[in-house]
């Protein structure tokens, strides 16, 4: 992937509970070669949540997530992109926090 490209990540939910996260999935963008700096992400989600169905729902249980790092370097660069959202469990008192990272690299 190249620097100040847009790029696009899919989410799969394989479990047999919806996931719920906040319009912009909570999403963190950390650089892995500069002791877990946070990277801006400059775009901006609407909405105030996103739901993504159980493995039951096979359109439901997919999502795309758009991002674009910004990052400006002469070298390429490693890093994480972590989603953090809310499994609901039939009995809300059980709902807990799950996420998912992918690390890759980028190149100018």
């Amino acid at each position: 992937m190249q620097f100040g490209s847009l790029v696009n990540i899919e989410l799969d939910n394989l479990s047999e509970y919806k996931i719920t996260f906040p319009a912009g999935f909570n999403l963190k963008i950390i650089d892995l070669d500069d002791n877990g700096k946070e990277i801006l992400n400059p775009i901006k989600y609407e909405g105030t949540y996103v739901e993504v169905g159980s493995r039951a729902d096979p359109i439901g249980a997919y999502r795309l997530i758009t991002f674009r790092p910004k990052i400006q370097a002469d070298s390429k660069e490693n890093i994480r992109v972590m989603v953090i959202g809310e499994m609901q469990y039939d009995d809300p008192q059980k709902n807990e926090l799950v996420g998912a990272y992918i690390d890759f690299t980028m190149h100018p």
